[in-house]
Formats: structure tokens, sequence, C-alpha cells
């Protein structure tokens, strides 16, 4: 299994998948998802609600291989709300492909809201944002950069 194909696992069947699965709440605070394949174990730790930071790290043979870091924040607005806007976030997320397998997919739209995503470079280096609009007042956004490590 490739790097970028286990990627795309992780990511629908963690925080996508509806933020319960996987998902523990540790003592100092943070929560994280876990999940594991073949010889592949990802991990996304994160601080906050509102505002919020965090990682994601995968592990391959128990050895640290690829990171991403992130911080984001529901920005709020007069009509929106943090629940519907999570939600949503959730169903952009799943559109996460193995060509660009860090956050959703460039474009996603249901009803009022739409989901933007940029990303600059490839799986060993990059850095991105994406936001959300609910109709056209940014409510949500988040940045995010990582690669490979070794």
């Amino acid at each position: 299994m490739e790097l970028t194909e286990f990627l795309v696992d992780a990511k629908k069947y963690t925080y996508s998948y509806g933020g319960s699965r996987k998902y523990k709440r540790l003592n100092d605070g943070s929560y994280e998802f876990f999940f594991r394949k073949e010889n592949f174990e990802f991990r996304d730790r994160y601080f906050g609600f509102d505002n919020f930071a965090g990682e994601e790290v995968v592990f391959l043979a128990g050895e640290p291989v690829w990171v991403l870091n992130y911080r984001g924040s529901f920005l709020g607005g007069e009509n929106s709300s943090i629940e519907v806007v999570y939600q949503f976030l959730r169903k952009a997320l799943l559109a996460t492909t193995a060509k660009a397998p860090f956050r959703g997919g460039k474009y996603f739209n249901e009803a009022e809201y739409t989901y933007m995503n940029h990303v600059e470079g490839g799986v060993d280096r990059f850095r991105g944002t994406e936001f959300i609009l609910f109709e056209k007042e940014r409510v949500y956004e988040l940045f995010y950069h990582g690669g490979k490590v070794s």
C-alpha cells in the first residue's frame, strides 16, 4: 500500500466519517483520532473546538514518515452555526484524493455553503489554506503545512 492511498483511507475513516470513529480524549485535554491499516498508523491529535490546532502523523512500521500541522477557526456569522459548519466540513473532506491527500478537494458546494481548498506542493512538502463560505460570508478557515519526515 502506498502512503497516499493510506492517507485517503485514514482521513475518510476518522474525522470525516462523523467525528466519532477511533476517537478518544487524552489526559492533556486534546482529542485524538486513530486509524491503522497494514503497516501504517494514522494519528490526528488536536486541541480546541471553535479555535483549534493539531497535527496528523503517519507512522510506517512504527516510524514517523509524514506530518500535517494545522490551525483553524470557526469565524461565526449572523446565520451560521458551528455544528452545521463542521458537519458540512466533514462532507467536504470526504472528497480527498490520492493526488492531493491533504484536506478536501479544491471545491465543494451544498445549499448555501461552499468549501474551497488551495494547496501548493506535493505529498513530500506542501502548504495550503481552506475556508468555508456561508452564502458569501467566510465562516471558517484553516491553514496547514507538512510533508514527509525522515
